[in-house]
Protein backbone atom coordinates (compact mmCIF):
# COMPACT_ATOMS: atom_id res chain seq x y z
CA UNK A 1 0.00 0.00 0.00
CA UNK A 2 1.60 3.30 -0.92
CA UNK A 3 1.65 6.12 1.50
CA UNK A 4 -1.15 7.90 0.38
CA UNK A 5 -3.32 4.76 0.90
CA UNK A 6 -2.24 4.37 4.02
CA UNK A 7 -2.86 7.30 5.00
CA UNK A 8 -6.35 7.64 3.72
CA UNK A 9 -7.18 3.99 6.00
CA UNK A 10 -5.50 5.72 9.27
CA UNK A 11 -8.27 8.68 8.41
CA UNK A 12 -10.70 6.39 7.60
CA UNK A 13 -10.18 4.49 11.18
CA UNK A 14 -9.69 7.53 12.88
CA UNK A 15 -13.23 8.96 11.82
CA UNK A 16 -14.86 5.41 12.48
CA UNK A 17 -13.44 5.02 15.82
CA UNK A 18 -14.27 9.17 16.57
CA UNK A 19 -18.07 8.07 15.56
CA UNK A 20 -17.89 5.03 17.88
CA UNK A 21 -16.85 7.40 20.64
CA UNK A 22 -19.72 9.66 20.05
CA UNK A 23 -22.19 7.36 20.04
CA UNK A 24 -21.11 5.42 23.49
CA UNK A 25 -21.21 8.71 24.72
CA UNK A 26 -24.58 9.59 23.00
CA UNK A 27 -23.27 12.84 21.91
CA UNK A 28 -24.40 11.95 18.35
CA UNK A 29 -26.69 15.21 16.53
CA UNK A 30 -29.26 13.54 14.94
CA UNK A 31 -31.25 15.60 12.53
CA UNK A 32 -34.70 15.49 11.27
CA UNK A 33 -36.00 16.60 7.82
CA UNK A 34 -37.94 15.71 4.99
CA UNK A 35 -35.93 14.05 2.01
CA UNK A 36 -36.42 11.92 -1.59
CA UNK A 37 -35.25 8.46 -0.05
CA UNK A 38 -35.55 6.83 -3.55
CA UNK A 39 -33.12 9.83 -5.17
CA UNK A 40 -30.78 9.90 -2.44
CA UNK A 41 -30.57 5.87 -2.49
CA UNK A 42 -29.79 6.31 -5.45
CA UNK A 43 -27.08 8.49 -5.28
CA UNK A 44 -25.31 6.87 -2.31
CA UNK A 45 -24.78 3.37 -4.65
CA UNK A 46 -23.92 5.42 -7.83
CA UNK A 47 -20.92 6.58 -5.91
CA UNK A 48 -19.76 2.95 -5.20
CA UNK A 49 -21.49 1.13 -8.66
CA UNK A 50 -17.47 1.78 -10.13
CA UNK A 51 -15.68 0.44 -7.26
CA UNK A 52 -17.82 -2.82 -7.40
CA UNK A 53 -17.58 -2.83 -11.06
CA UNK A 54 -13.38 -2.61 -11.27
CA UNK A 55 -13.59 -6.09 -8.42
CA UNK A 56 -16.34 -8.24 -11.54
CA UNK A 57 -18.77 -6.99 -9.09
CA UNK A 58 -22.58 -6.05 -10.42
CA UNK A 59 -24.47 -3.65 -8.08
CA UNK A 60 -27.93 -2.56 -8.39
CA UNK A 61 -30.63 -1.57 -6.58
CA UNK A 62 -34.24 -3.23 -5.98
CA UNK A 63 -36.63 -0.35 -4.76
CA UNK A 64 -39.71 -1.66 -3.93
CA UNK A 65 -42.68 0.37 -6.35
CA UNK A 66 -44.43 0.63 -2.93
CA UNK A 67 -41.12 2.56 -1.56
CA UNK A 68 -42.71 6.30 -0.86
CA UNK A 69 -40.46 9.11 -2.00
CA UNK A 70 -40.38 11.48 0.86
CA UNK A 71 -39.67 10.47 4.26
CA UNK A 72 -38.39 12.13 7.37
CA UNK A 73 -35.54 11.64 9.08
CA UNK A 74 -31.78 12.07 9.58
CA UNK A 75 -30.42 11.62 5.43
CA UNK A 76 -27.14 11.74 6.37
CA UNK A 77 -26.78 9.01 9.21
CA UNK A 78 -28.73 7.10 6.88
CA UNK A 79 -26.48 7.72 4.01
CA UNK A 80 -23.55 6.14 6.62
CA UNK A 81 -25.46 3.09 7.52
CA UNK A 82 -25.74 2.02 3.69
CA UNK A 83 -22.56 3.40 2.44
CA UNK A 84 -20.59 0.83 5.30
CA UNK A 85 -23.06 -1.98 4.45
CA UNK A 86 -22.16 -1.85 0.74
CA UNK A 87 -19.00 -1.18 1.24
CA UNK A 88 -18.40 -4.36 3.49
CA UNK A 89 -20.22 -6.29 1.29
CA UNK A 90 -18.18 -5.16 -2.09
CA UNK A 91 -14.82 -5.88 0.37
CA UNK A 92 -15.70 -9.10 0.96
CA UNK A 93 -17.19 -10.09 -2.86
CA UNK A 94 -15.04 -11.98 -5.22
CA UNK A 95 -17.75 -11.19 -7.73
CA UNK A 96 -21.22 -11.62 -8.63
CA UNK A 97 -24.34 -9.61 -8.31
CA UNK A 98 -25.04 -7.10 -5.18
CA UNK A 99 -28.71 -6.29 -4.50
CA UNK A 100 -29.47 -3.24 -2.24
CA UNK A 101 -32.92 -4.27 -1.84
CA UNK A 102 -35.11 -1.56 -0.03
CA UNK A 103 -38.66 -1.94 1.09
CA UNK A 104 -40.75 0.70 3.81
CA UNK A 105 -43.84 -1.08 5.63
CA UNK A 106 -46.37 1.23 6.99
CA UNK A 107 -47.39 0.83 10.67
CA UNK A 108 -49.36 3.98 10.86
CA UNK A 109 -50.62 6.18 8.43
CA UNK A 110 -47.96 8.60 8.36
CA UNK A 111 -45.24 6.41 9.96
CA UNK A 112 -43.42 3.24 9.09
CA UNK A 113 -39.67 1.25 9.14
CA UNK A 114 -37.33 1.19 6.56
CA UNK A 115 -36.16 -2.05 5.71
CA UNK A 116 -32.87 -2.42 3.60
CA UNK A 117 -31.22 -5.69 2.88
CA UNK A 118 -27.86 -6.24 1.24
CA UNK A 119 -28.25 -9.44 -0.58
CA UNK A 120 -25.25 -11.15 -2.53
CA UNK A 121 -25.36 -14.02 -5.50
CA UNK A 122 -22.90 -15.82 -6.94
CA UNK A 123 -22.42 -16.03 -10.44
CA UNK A 124 -22.59 -19.82 -10.93
CA UNK A 125 -25.66 -20.05 -8.68
CA UNK A 126 -28.56 -18.68 -6.82
CA UNK A 127 -27.22 -19.07 -3.44
CA UNK A 128 -26.48 -15.55 -1.85
CA UNK A 129 -22.89 -15.72 0.18
CA UNK A 130 -20.85 -13.45 2.35
CA UNK A 131 -17.56 -14.89 1.02
CA UNK A 132 -14.28 -13.61 2.96
CA UNK A 133 -12.05 -11.91 0.65
CA UNK A 134 -8.72 -11.39 0.58
CA UNK A 135 -9.36 -7.21 0.81
CA UNK A 136 -11.80 -8.38 4.19
CA UNK A 137 -9.99 -6.01 6.89
CA UNK A 138 -10.62 -3.80 9.89
CA UNK A 139 -11.84 -0.99 7.98
CA UNK A 140 -14.62 -2.26 6.94
CA UNK A 141 -15.18 -4.08 10.21
CA UNK A 142 -14.97 -1.31 12.24
CA UNK A 143 -17.20 0.67 9.94
CA UNK A 144 -19.73 -2.05 10.33
CA UNK A 145 -19.31 -2.18 14.11
CA UNK A 146 -20.20 1.33 14.33
CA UNK A 147 -23.20 1.03 11.33
CA UNK A 148 -24.58 -1.31 14.07
CA UNK A 149 -24.30 1.21 16.80
CA UNK A 150 -25.72 4.25 15.45
CA UNK A 151 -28.74 2.29 14.21
CA UNK A 152 -29.08 1.63 17.56
CA UNK A 153 -29.12 5.09 18.29
CA UNK A 154 -31.73 5.73 15.55
CA UNK A 155 -33.78 3.73 17.41
CA UNK A 156 -33.20 0.98 14.43
CA UNK A 157 -31.67 -2.25 14.35
CA UNK A 158 -28.28 -3.99 11.85
CA UNK A 159 -28.12 -7.44 11.69
CA UNK A 160 -25.98 -9.72 9.38
CA UNK A 161 -27.95 -13.32 9.08
CA UNK A 162 -25.22 -15.79 9.89
CA UNK A 163 -27.48 -18.84 9.71
CA UNK A 164 -25.85 -21.01 8.09
CA UNK A 165 -28.34 -21.05 5.38
CA UNK A 166 -28.00 -21.98 2.00
CA UNK A 167 -28.68 -17.94 1.58
CA UNK A 168 -25.80 -17.56 3.47
CA UNK A 169 -25.23 -13.88 4.81
CA UNK A 170 -26.95 -10.74 4.81
CA UNK A 171 -26.56 -7.39 6.20
CA UNK A 172 -30.11 -5.94 7.24
CA UNK A 173 -31.27 -2.64 8.00
CA UNK A 174 -34.07 -1.23 9.68
CA UNK A 175 -34.94 1.81 10.85
CA UNK A 176 -38.37 3.96 12.10
CA UNK A 177 -38.74 7.11 9.88
CA UNK A 178 -41.98 9.47 9.56
CA UNK A 179 -43.82 9.29 5.74
CA UNK A 180 -43.88 12.93 4.52
CA UNK A 181 -46.28 12.46 1.45
CA UNK A 182 -49.60 11.57 1.44
CA UNK A 183 -50.68 7.46 0.71
CA UNK A 184 -52.39 8.03 -2.07
CA UNK A 185 -50.23 9.75 -4.05
CA UNK A 186 -50.68 9.40 -8.21
CA UNK A 187 -48.95 6.98 -10.42
CA UNK A 188 -47.65 8.87 -13.07
CA UNK A 189 -45.62 6.33 -14.97
CA UNK A 190 -48.14 4.43 -15.91
CA UNK A 191 -50.19 5.97 -18.79
CA UNK A 192 -46.79 6.47 -20.71
CA UNK A 193 -46.19 3.32 -20.93
CA UNK A 194 -49.07 1.52 -20.54
CA UNK A 195 -49.56 -1.48 -23.20
CA UNK A 196 -45.64 -1.29 -24.53
CA UNK A 197 -43.83 -4.82 -24.76
CA UNK A 198 -40.40 -4.70 -23.65
CA UNK A 199 -38.21 -7.66 -23.30
CA UNK A 200 -35.74 -7.71 -20.24
CA UNK A 201 -32.65 -9.79 -20.40
CA UNK A 202 -30.22 -10.78 -17.61
CA UNK A 203 -28.86 -14.75 -16.71
CA UNK A 204 -29.84 -13.95 -13.12
CA UNK A 205 -33.00 -14.51 -11.88
CA UNK A 206 -33.47 -12.20 -9.06
CA UNK A 207 -32.29 -9.83 -11.08
CA UNK A 208 -35.06 -10.28 -13.79
CA UNK A 209 -37.43 -10.22 -10.69
CA UNK A 210 -36.52 -6.93 -9.51
CA UNK A 211 -36.42 -5.19 -12.48
CA UNK A 212 -39.76 -6.84 -13.97
CA UNK A 213 -41.55 -5.21 -10.76
CA UNK A 214 -40.27 -1.63 -11.63
CA UNK A 215 -41.06 -1.79 -15.23
CA UNK A 216 -44.17 -3.60 -14.50
CA UNK A 217 -45.03 -0.45 -12.48
CA UNK A 218 -43.97 1.67 -15.42
CA UNK A 219 -46.96 0.26 -17.29
CA UNK A 220 -45.15 -1.99 -19.91
CA UNK A 221 -46.07 -5.47 -20.85
CA UNK A 222 -42.19 -7.96 -20.19
CA UNK A 223 -41.19 -10.83 -21.19
CA UNK A 224 -37.88 -11.80 -19.83
CA UNK A 225 -35.47 -13.92 -21.14
CA UNK A 226 -31.90 -15.53 -19.39
CA UNK A 227 -29.73 -15.69 -22.57
CA UNK A 228 -28.93 -13.58 -25.06
CA UNK A 229 -29.18 -16.39 -28.10
CA UNK A 230 -32.38 -16.77 -26.61
CA UNK A 231 -33.72 -13.12 -26.61
CA UNK A 232 -32.60 -12.61 -30.43
CA UNK A 233 -34.85 -15.87 -30.75
CA UNK A 234 -38.44 -14.50 -29.02
CA UNK A 235 -37.55 -10.93 -31.00
CA UNK A 236 -36.98 -13.04 -34.36
CA UNK A 237 -40.10 -14.81 -33.81
CA UNK A 238 -41.98 -11.72 -32.61
CA UNK A 239 -41.48 -10.10 -35.23
CA UNK A 240 -42.21 -13.20 -37.94
CA UNK A 241 -45.58 -13.07 -36.22
CA UNK A 242 -46.23 -9.31 -37.03
CA UNK A 243 -46.11 -8.43 -32.85
CA UNK A 244 -42.92 -7.25 -32.81
CA UNK A 245 -41.08 -6.56 -29.49
CA UNK A 246 -39.95 -2.38 -29.48
CA UNK A 247 -37.78 -2.56 -26.41
CA UNK A 248 -35.40 -4.42 -24.91
CA UNK A 249 -33.51 -3.77 -21.70
CA UNK A 250 -29.99 -5.42 -20.27
CA UNK A 251 -27.17 -4.97 -18.52
CA UNK A 252 -23.72 -4.24 -20.10
CA UNK A 253 -20.23 -4.30 -17.61
CA UNK A 254 -16.86 -3.68 -18.50
CA UNK A 255 -14.64 -6.56 -19.91
CA UNK A 256 -18.51 -8.42 -21.02
CA UNK A 257 -18.54 -8.51 -24.29
CA UNK A 258 -21.78 -11.03 -25.27
CA UNK A 259 -24.05 -8.04 -24.39
CA UNK A 260 -22.08 -5.78 -27.21
CA UNK A 261 -22.54 -9.27 -29.47
CA UNK A 262 -25.74 -8.64 -28.94
CA UNK A 263 -26.36 -5.65 -29.95
CA UNK A 264 -24.27 -6.28 -32.78
CA UNK A 265 -26.52 -8.70 -34.11
CA UNK A 266 -29.96 -6.45 -34.18
CA UNK A 267 -28.02 -3.74 -35.57
CA UNK A 268 -26.47 -5.96 -38.24
CA UNK A 269 -30.15 -7.25 -38.95
CA UNK A 270 -32.79 -5.53 -41.01
CA UNK A 271 -35.78 -4.85 -39.54
CA UNK A 272 -34.40 -5.52 -35.90
CA UNK A 273 -31.75 -2.83 -35.78
CA UNK A 274 -34.71 -0.29 -35.24
CA UNK A 275 -35.40 -1.99 -31.86
CA UNK A 276 -34.91 0.71 -29.03
CA UNK A 277 -32.23 -1.26 -27.22
CA UNK A 278 -31.91 0.25 -23.72
CA UNK A 279 -28.66 -0.41 -21.90
CA UNK A 280 -28.03 -0.49 -18.43
CA UNK A 281 -24.46 0.22 -17.06
CA UNK A 282 -21.54 2.65 -15.67
CA UNK A 283 -19.82 5.23 -16.85
CA UNK A 284 -16.54 2.61 -17.72
CA UNK A 285 -19.29 0.29 -18.84
CA UNK A 286 -20.54 2.18 -21.31
CA UNK A 287 -16.87 3.18 -22.73
CA UNK A 288 -16.18 -0.57 -23.02
CA UNK A 289 -19.24 -1.04 -24.61
CA UNK A 290 -19.09 1.66 -27.38
CA UNK A 291 -15.82 0.67 -28.29
CA UNK A 292 -16.89 -2.12 -29.72
CA UNK A 293 -19.90 -1.53 -31.29
CA UNK A 294 -20.97 -1.86 -34.91
CA UNK A 295 -21.21 1.31 -35.52
CA UNK A 296 -23.63 4.28 -32.92
CA UNK A 297 -27.02 3.88 -33.56
CA UNK A 298 -29.96 6.06 -32.48
CA UNK A 299 -31.66 3.40 -31.25
CA UNK A 300 -29.09 2.25 -28.56
CA UNK A 301 -29.98 4.14 -25.33
CA UNK A 302 -27.53 4.24 -21.80
CA UNK A 303 -29.40 3.83 -18.67
CA UNK A 304 -27.08 5.32 -15.53
CA UNK A 305 -26.25 2.66 -12.78
CA UNK A 306 -28.20 1.85 -10.39
CA UNK A 307 -30.93 1.91 -12.69
CA UNK A 308 -34.36 2.28 -11.74
CA UNK A 309 -37.52 3.79 -12.31
CA UNK A 310 -36.78 7.13 -12.63
CA UNK A 311 -33.82 6.44 -14.80
CA UNK A 312 -35.46 4.53 -17.24
CA UNK A 313 -38.28 6.85 -17.45
CA UNK A 314 -35.75 9.79 -17.82
CA UNK A 315 -33.93 7.73 -20.51
CA UNK A 316 -37.07 7.15 -22.72
CA UNK A 317 -38.67 10.65 -22.33
CA UNK A 318 -38.42 11.68 -25.52
CA UNK A 319 -39.09 8.18 -27.47
CA UNK A 320 -42.68 7.27 -27.05
CA UNK A 321 -45.48 9.57 -28.18
CA UNK A 322 -47.90 9.86 -25.75
CA UNK A 323 -49.58 13.20 -26.37
CA UNK A 324 -52.72 11.34 -26.91
CA UNK A 325 -52.62 10.15 -23.82
CA UNK A 326 -51.47 13.45 -22.41
CA UNK A 327 -53.74 16.51 -20.54
CA UNK A 328 -53.21 19.43 -22.29
CA UNK A 329 -50.35 21.03 -20.72
CA UNK A 330 -50.57 24.47 -18.62
CA UNK A 331 -47.79 26.56 -18.33
CA UNK A 332 -45.70 25.43 -15.11
CA UNK A 333 -45.02 28.46 -12.84
CA UNK A 334 -41.45 28.10 -11.17
CA UNK A 335 -39.98 29.81 -8.56
CA UNK A 336 -35.89 30.29 -8.84
CA UNK A 337 -34.62 30.78 -5.85
CA UNK A 338 -30.61 32.32 -6.03
CA UNK A 339 -28.66 34.77 -8.47
CA UNK A 340 -29.82 33.43 -11.19
CA UNK A 341 -26.04 33.29 -12.89
CA UNK A 342 -27.12 29.56 -14.21
CA UNK A 343 -30.75 30.81 -15.97
CA UNK A 344 -29.63 33.39 -18.17
CA UNK A 345 -27.54 30.60 -20.26
CA UNK A 346 -30.05 27.73 -19.51
CA UNK A 347 -31.89 26.22 -22.78
CA UNK A 348 -35.13 24.21 -21.43
CA UNK A 349 -35.74 23.08 -24.84
CA UNK A 350 -38.92 23.19 -26.58
CA UNK A 351 -42.24 23.10 -25.39
CA UNK A 352 -41.29 23.50 -22.10
CA UNK A 353 -44.10 25.92 -20.93
CA UNK A 354 -42.27 27.35 -18.39
CA UNK A 355 -42.89 30.27 -16.50
CA UNK A 356 -40.16 31.27 -14.11
CA UNK A 357 -40.14 33.79 -11.16
CA UNK A 358 -36.76 34.88 -9.94
CA UNK A 359 -36.10 35.70 -6.59
CA UNK A 360 -32.68 36.22 -4.95
CA UNK A 361 -33.51 35.55 -1.11
CA UNK A 362 -36.04 33.91 0.94
CA UNK A 363 -38.39 37.22 2.00
CA UNK A 364 -41.07 37.07 -0.88
CA UNK A 365 -40.99 33.53 -0.81
CA UNK A 366 -43.73 33.08 1.25
CA UNK A 367 -46.41 35.31 0.06
CA UNK A 368 -45.54 33.07 -3.11
CA UNK A 369 -46.30 29.76 -1.83
CA UNK A 370 -49.60 30.82 -0.06
CA UNK A 371 -51.04 31.81 -3.54
CA UNK A 372 -50.51 27.99 -4.50
CA UNK A 373 -49.71 28.81 -7.65
CA UNK A 374 -46.08 27.64 -7.65
CA UNK A 375 -45.52 23.88 -8.54
CA UNK A 376 -41.74 23.90 -8.10
CA UNK A 377 -38.97 25.63 -6.52
CA UNK A 378 -35.05 25.82 -8.11
CA UNK A 379 -32.76 26.47 -5.71
CA UNK A 380 -29.13 27.36 -7.30
CA UNK A 381 -26.43 26.01 -5.70
CA UNK A 382 -24.83 28.85 -4.05
CA UNK A 383 -22.86 26.86 -1.22
CA UNK A 384 -24.08 26.94 2.47
CA UNK A 385 -27.10 29.73 1.63
CA UNK A 386 -28.44 27.10 -0.67
CA UNK A 387 -28.70 24.21 2.01
CA UNK A 388 -30.29 27.06 4.29
CA UNK A 389 -32.69 27.97 1.79
CA UNK A 390 -33.68 24.94 1.56
CA UNK A 391 -34.01 24.06 5.25
CA UNK A 392 -35.97 27.30 5.38
CA UNK A 393 -38.47 26.06 3.03
CA UNK A 394 -39.06 22.97 4.33
CA UNK A 395 -39.44 24.25 7.91
CA UNK A 396 -41.92 26.41 6.72
CA UNK A 397 -44.29 24.24 4.87
CA UNK A 398 -44.01 22.17 7.95
CA UNK A 399 -44.91 25.24 10.29
CA UNK A 400 -48.39 25.89 8.10
CA UNK A 401 -49.15 22.29 8.00
CA UNK A 402 -48.77 22.66 3.75
CA UNK A 403 -50.43 19.00 3.10
CA UNK A 404 -49.02 19.05 -0.59
CA UNK A 405 -45.38 20.11 -0.31
CA UNK A 406 -43.30 21.48 -3.03
CA UNK A 407 -41.28 20.33 -5.65
CA UNK A 408 -37.85 21.07 -4.97
CA UNK A 409 -35.24 20.84 -7.42
CA UNK A 410 -31.26 21.69 -6.62
CA UNK A 411 -29.15 23.16 -9.69
CA UNK A 412 -25.43 23.13 -10.07
CA UNK A 413 -22.50 21.34 -10.15
CA UNK A 414 -22.27 17.58 -10.21
CA UNK A 415 -20.17 17.60 -6.70
CA UNK A 416 -22.91 19.36 -5.44
CA UNK A 417 -25.75 16.52 -5.99
CA UNK A 418 -25.47 14.33 -2.66
CA UNK A 419 -24.54 17.51 -0.30
CA UNK A 420 -28.25 19.51 -1.69
CA UNK A 421 -29.98 15.62 -2.03
CA UNK A 422 -29.05 15.31 2.27
CA UNK A 423 -30.38 18.95 2.43
CA UNK A 424 -34.04 17.52 1.23
CA UNK A 425 -34.28 18.22 -2.58
CA UNK A 426 -36.58 16.37 -4.63
CA UNK A 427 -34.42 15.88 -7.68
CA UNK A 428 -30.74 17.55 -8.54
CA UNK A 429 -30.26 18.64 -12.07
CA UNK A 430 -26.55 19.29 -13.20
CA UNK A 431 -25.49 22.78 -14.56
CA UNK A 432 -24.20 21.17 -17.25
CA UNK A 433 -27.46 19.62 -18.49
CA UNK A 434 -29.17 22.85 -18.56
CA UNK A 435 -26.20 24.85 -20.42
CA UNK A 436 -26.78 22.34 -22.82
CA UNK A 437 -30.41 22.12 -23.64
CA UNK A 438 -31.79 19.29 -21.16
CA UNK A 439 -34.07 21.21 -19.33
CA UNK A 440 -36.33 18.58 -19.83
CA UNK A 441 -36.09 17.98 -16.63
CA UNK A 442 -37.80 20.77 -14.88
CA UNK A 443 -40.67 20.22 -16.97
CA UNK A 444 -41.10 16.67 -16.20
CA UNK A 445 -41.29 17.41 -12.77
CA UNK A 446 -43.71 20.29 -13.59
CA UNK A 447 -46.72 17.86 -12.83
CA UNK A 448 -45.86 17.32 -9.09
CA UNK A 449 -43.87 14.21 -9.67
CA UNK A 450 -41.16 13.80 -6.53
CA UNK A 451 -40.36 9.89 -7.19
Amino acid sequence: MTAAGQRATFEQIYRSVDEFCRIIAKDLVIQSRVFNIRHYLQNLVGGLVEQAERKGIELETALSPALPCRLRGDPRRLGQLVTAMVKSSIQQSGGGVIFVEVEFVREYEDAGALHITIARQSERGKRLFFQEGPEKGVVADLDLIVAKGLAEALKGSLDINESGSQDGKNIRLRLPLAVAEPKDRPEYHRQRFKGRHLLLIHPNPRWLDHKRAELDTMGFNVQTASQYRKALNILTDALAEDRAIKCVVYNAASGDGEPVEFCNDLLGHAELKYVQQFVICSDIGKKFFTDRMMHSSASVHFVDKPAGIFEFEMTSLNLFDTSAEADPRTPCRVIWLGQGAALEDARFGDGADLQIQKIQDLRSLPKLLDEGQYQMIVVEDNGNEAMVNIHAIRAYEQKHQRETLVTIIGVGPAESERAMLEAGVDHFIHIESLLSGDGRNLRYWSDGRHH
